[in-house]
Order: C-alpha cells, then sequence, then structure tokens
C-alpha cells in the first residue's frame, strides 16, 4: 500500500478557491495547495476524492482569533468515508505555527479520533505516530515538529464532531473538550489559543468529506447588580421613619 506524505506550505502558493463561511461572522478564503482537480470546495464544505497523492488545503481566515479567558470557542464537522483505508487532519495555526492543535485519525487502518498540541514550523503538518496522532512536515527527520500532548477518543463511526474550547480558572489554561457520538475527551492547550488558518489534510483511497464547517465564539456575561433608585431610597427612608414613630409609641 502506498502511503504519500503530504505538506501543507502556509505560503502564497497554492490556487484560491473563493470564499469560505464558518458562519456568525467568521470567514475566510480557501486555498488549495495541490491536487487541485482531487479537491471541490464551497463555503462550509470541503471534499477530498480518491487519491494517494495526499491533497490538502486551508482556510485562512478575515481576521485572526484570540481567545480571552471569557470567551468559549466551539467547532463542528460531519465528517464522512466509507472506508478505514485513509487518514485526515485538521489543524489550527497561528502565526509561525504558535498555538497550534490538530484533530484528526490516528492511523489509516482504524477510525481512531484524537487531538493534540502541536509546535508547527511555516513547514507545514502530516502525520507522523506520536501522543495517539500523527504528527510531522513531511519526509525529512528534521522537519518533525514538536508534540507536547495528546487526547483519544479511541474508535469512532464517521458523523459529527464537535469541539468545545474554554478558560478553566483551576487549570489556569485553555481546556478543549472533543466530542464525537457518545465518547469524549479533554485536552489542555495552555495558557494561549491564536490562529488565523485552519488547515485541512487528507490521504486514502476513497472520497472523504466534512460538511457543515461551523465555527462560534460566545463571550461570558456577568449580571450586574442594579444601584437602588431614588425612588426605592426614598421608599426605605419613609419605612424606617414609620418603625421609628412606632417603637416611641
Amino acid at each position: 500500500m502506498k502511503k504519500t506524505i503530504i505538506t501543507v506550505l502556509l505560503a502564497t502558493t497554492g490556487v484560491a478557491m473563493g470564499a469560505a463561511d464558518l458562519g456568525n461572522g467568521i470567514t475566510g478564503d480557501w486555498t488549495i495547495y495541490n491536487k487541485a482537480d482531487k479537491i471541490a470546495t464551497d463555503a462550509a464544505s470541503i471534499t477530498f476524492q480518491s487519491d494517494w497523492g495526499g491533497p490538502t488545503a486551508w482556510i485562512t481566515l478575515d481576521s485572526a482569533i484570540s481567545l480571552t479567558q471569557d470567551q468559549t470557542l466551539t467547532f463542528s464537522y460531519t465528517y464522512s468515508s466509507t472506508t478505514t483505508n485513509g487518514i485526515y487532519g485538521i489543524s489550527f495555526q497561528g502565526d509561525g505555527g504558535a498555538s497550534a492543535f490538530m484533530i484528526g485519525n490516528t492511523d489509516y487502518g482504524n477510525r481512531d479520533l484524537a487531538a493534540a498540541v502541536t509546535t508547527l514550523g511555516t513547514t507545514g503538518f502530516y502525520q507522523s505516530k506520536a501522543q495517539n496522532i500523527r504528527f510531522n512536515a513531511g519526509n525529512s527527520s528534521d522537519r518533525i515538529q514538536t508534540v507536547t500532548g495528546g487526547a483519544s477518543l479511541g474508535t469512532v463511526s464517521p458523523g459529527l464532531v464537535e469541539a468545545s474550547i474554554a478558560f478553566d480558572s483551576t487549570a489556569a489554561a485553555f481546556i478543549m473538550t472533543l466530542e464525537c457520538g457518545e465518547q469524549s475527551n479533554t485536552l489542555n492547550l495552555g495558557s494561549t489559543v491564536a490562529f488565523d488558518t485552519i488547515s485541512f489534510s487528507a490521504d486514502g483511497d476513497i472520497s472523504q468529506a466534512f460538511t457543515g464547517l461551523s465555527m462560534n465564539i460566545t463571550t461570558a456575561s456577568t449580571s450586574a447588580v442594579p444601584e437602588p433608585t431614588t425612588a426605592t431610597l426614598s421608599l426605605l427612608a419613609l419605612v424606617g421613619l414609620a418603625a421609628r414613630r412606632r417603637r416611641r409609641k
């Protein structure tokens, strides 16, 4: 079985493929690095056709995302494939790979789903088995990047994948909760979550599709205690005065 290493280069090379819309005002533009004839995109989906050449693409966001401690980010997609002989990865990358994390399969021969924290350089990414998910940046060992943590869901069926990221004050870090079906796991992403690019890679002998790509950021609201109005204060004063008069009698 031929396994072709793929590399995502976050550079100006590639084929522009139109707008991406993840909903809730989060938009960007699709770029295909290679195998343009094997990839179809629209605003909220991407399909990799049958090919062992490892097609890759990414969304460059119109506005970079940098979470604050009062914000929660959710991201979801529906993954479909009719074979286990395929692998994919979705990487969230900032400037120079800072604060990168990835969601994807752990190997060609299974449907294990996992997430990991990585330190990615500008050379890109692919899969090199480590920490329950596969990461590297190509054939050369000196291009393999650092994996600092991982969390696996084990074997899952293709379907809806959901991720939620929120700050945990006890851990003093952002925690991602990854869910698929009835299985879930958590992963510590560290004190910073910032990215401006979402990269997609796939390899295998049959089409793999990601539909319903969606993202949202919500900010926690605090309920302010209203200050008493002048009328309320006057009423309280009258009540207190009446009580004093009753005690004197």
